[in-house]
């Protein structure tokens, strides 16, 4: 083999996804943060082999207002690095209490690179503190600058005051709302 040849071999860190079990989607330590109403959060989630996903859930860490709701969605790769046409919209969760609420659905996922989005809603007096990704930065994520200590964890895209747009509104670098999901 050449200098510049290689072999791709599976990393060791893949496991094969269990039956009816939650999957690891993040790299790196989690954090809480407020993200305002409609200001939707989106990163990526390498997919390693086909499968069917039943639940799709955040954790509400302080609750919004009254009737505050998170929703959840899947959107494809455009591959370059940034999420692009909406795979599901699978609705909403309750935001205005301490829990880890969870969506049901029924959904085959392909091997690829998926974008697990969540946006708070019905909350502009008080949005819910949801967990979210920290200092785990996701290598060879686009960004349009360069700043010291800059960790590129996910991207914002606003407005979304409803339903997902069949395509993701993109605005710039943000931190990501963390998404659990689980298997069939």
């Amino acid at each position: 083999m050449g200098t510049h040849e290689a072999t791709f071999r599976k990393p060791p860190f893949i496991f094969p996804y269990r039956a009816a079990s939650y999957l690891d989607t993040h790299y790196g330590a989690t954090s809480t943060a407020v993200i305002t109403q409609n200001d939707a959060r989106t990163y990526p989630w390498i997919v390693t082999q086909p499968v069917i996903l039943t639940r799709l859930g955040v954790d509400i860490t302080s609750a919004g207002e009254t009737g505050a709701v998170t929703r959840i969605a899947l959107y494809y790769d455009d591959g370059s690095g940034r999420a692009s046409t909406l795979l599901l919209d699978a609705g909403t969760v309750a935001a205005d209490a301490i829990a880890t609420p969870e969506i049901t659905i029924s959904q085959l996922v392909q091997p690829g690179v998926l974008w697990l989005t969540a946006v708070n809603q019905l909350c502009a007096t008080t949005p819910p503190t949801l967990r979210t990704l920290s200092n785990a930065p996701i290598p060879g994520m686009p960004n349009s600058t360069f700043a010291a200590n800059q960790v590129i964890q996910g991207y914002s895209g606003s407005p979304v005051a409803g339903a997902f747009p069949a395509t993701f509104p993109f605005v710039g670098a943000g931190a990501a709302i963390r998404v659990s999901v689980k298997t069939a």
